[in-house]
């Protein structure tokens, strides 16, 4: 099993059990890049994955997620041949369907926590589930009222899906979530089943609303949730058409040729100049959490790999 060291970066200390969720994540974007090359297929790095391969030659000293994009064509196709060529064992969530549970999409090398011997020995020392977190870029409407109108069907579609708790009935809502069902289905058409569980339902409904321009040669793209907040996020499709390449850690990263225009949209001007941070863990911080009291629960120490 690899060695990791604890190191500063920007006066940031990235913890070797970081380190070592990164190289799971690393290893399963190379399984990612192999089958989009196979298949003739464009990904991009996306968000702070892109920010760190532009500023760092890495990830973000904080990071802890690897980001990538996807336009909505390449990503159609990427997923019929993801489900066949990945690792029986990788966990990931690319349809739309009652597996659903958010809308961005992810590739994992497992879906639970292991501390097998053998499958830390192979996995760098790793625990935790790690990955690669998907996100797809729309085709936009030109046209500024078709815009407003394609947001406003999504916006209502999604805010209430996400909004929804598992088993939820149209029932259990309080007022306000009604109020954006009942505009969902105004806008859509769609007659839902409100004596059902309702979050599935509108989780793909929402997808397929973002999708809806799929066969328009349109000048603009977005993800489409990201739009909900601002034209910030409404890009060029000229800025993600064409790829460049980057150092990013020990490989070469995938990047839109518009990385500058599509970085200063998302951080400003000086997007160079690293922000005073928070560490980003949102999602292995509960992870660690979870290993931690699992381990307690049982009376046994947390062995040393995983404090470090």
């Amino acid at each position: 099993m690899e060695e990791y060291v604890g190191k500063n970066i920007d006066g940031y200390y990235v913890r070797p059990m970081l380190q070592r969720i990164r190289a799971v994540q690393l290893d399963v974007l190379r399984e990612v890049d192999a089958i989009c090359k196979r298949h003739d297929l464009k990904w991009f790095a996306d968000w702070g994955t892109l920010l760190g391969a532009v500023r760092h030659n890495g990830y973000i000293p904080w990071d802890d997620d690897l980001d990538i994009g996807m336009k909505r064509l390449d990503f159609e196709k990427f997923k019929r041949y993801a489900r066949k060529e990945l690792p029986e064992w990788y966990s990931y969530n690319l349809d739309r369907d009652s597996n659903i549970k958010k809308l961005t999409f992810c590739i994992y090398n497992c879906s639970e926590i292991n501390t097998a011997p053998e499958w830390l020995e192979k996995n760098h020392g790793c625990p935790y589930p790690a990955g690669v977190d998907i996100f797809v870029y729309d085709n936009i409407p030109d046209d500024t009222g078709a815009r407003e109108d394609y947001l406003a069907v999504y916006s209502y579609t999604s805010v209430a899906a996400q909004a929804l708790e598992d088993g939820m009935t149209y029932a259990d809502c309080d007022d306000e979530l009604k109020k954006l069902i009942d505009m969902s289905s105004n806008l859509t058409g769609m007659d839902y089943v409100r004596d059902q569980p309702m979050k599935v339902p509108m989780l793909i409904l929402a997808d397929q609303i973002a999708a809806m321009y799929f066969d328009v040669v349109t000048d603009h793209v977005a993800i489409a949730g990201c739009l909900t907040w601002g034209e910030r996020y409404l890009f060029m499709r000229k800025w993600i058409d064409d790829i460049v390449t980057l150092p990013f850690e020990d490989i070469e990263i995938n990047c839109p040729s518009g990385y500058d225009e599509i970085l200063k949209s998302w951080y400003g001007e000086d997007y160079m100049i690293p922000q005073k941070y928070e560490e980003h863990e949102n999602f292995y911080g509960e992870q660690e959490k979870k290993l931690h009291l699992w381990y307690k629960s049982r009376g046994l120490e947390v062995p040393d790999l995983f404090l470090e």
